[in-house]
């Protein structure tokens, strides 16, 4: 029974020197000229500011994943947006061409149509890099990246369509120098000149 007393007052003796101190931040238990020893109070403290101190940690951990998986999903958005863009100019393209041999359009209009398809083609084709370097990033995080098979589908019909333009334009000035170079053509350029 003396012990408990004995220890009681103790306690309460820490506990003046608390409130005469005021946690000053040394630990309370360090008396003059004693060992340090551990009071249940500094336990108490010391436990709550490791486990403040590893939630912080877990919380930037969490922060972070959090920012990364956000970074994948907001690259998987514009994924898909990208794949409704290319949709929505393979429309407009196939309509243009269908106008034109159709004779809805007359030759010009049907050149501005063309140019126009052509234009939103390379426009969206220029931000093909910019999104294979985002999934790079997106999968080095470890994600799997939603819509990547039809994405990398539409950029390979992208590119197709570009280069049948691009070929296009070829033929059509090889065709034109040709025609220039006609015997009737030039001919006809020669009376034109009299």
């Amino acid at each position: 029974m003396l012990e408990l007393s004995v220890a009681f007052q103790r306690l309460l003796t820490m506990m003046v020197q608390r409130k005469q101190s005021k946690c000053c931040g040394k630990p309370l238990a360090l008396q003059s000229g004693e060992k340090m020893i551990e009071s249940l109070e500094y336990r108490i403290a010391n436990g709550r500011v490791r486990d403040y101190d590893a939630q912080a940690d877990a919380h930037a951990k969490l922060i972070n994943e959090s920012e990364r998986a956000q970074d994948c999903m907001d690259c998987e958005a514009f994924l898909e947006k990208g794949i409704k863009a290319l949709s929505a100019i393979e429309c407009f393209a196939d309509i243009a061409r269908e106008a034109h041999e159709e004779g809805v359009v007359d030759y010009k209009d049907s050149l501005k149509l063309q140019q126009a398809a052509e234009l939103l083609f390379e426009m969206w084709h220029r931000r093909s890099e910019f999104a294979e370097n985002w999934i790079a990033k997106c999968q080095r995080n470890g994600y799997d990246i939603s819509y990547l098979v039809e994405w990398r589908a539409s950029c390979e019909r992208a590119q197709e369509w570009l280069e049948r333009r691009e070929w296009l334009k070829r033929s059509t000035n090889v065709a034109r120098a040709r025609f220039q170079q006609e015997p009737w053509n030039v001919a006809a350029q020669a009376g034109d000149d009299l």
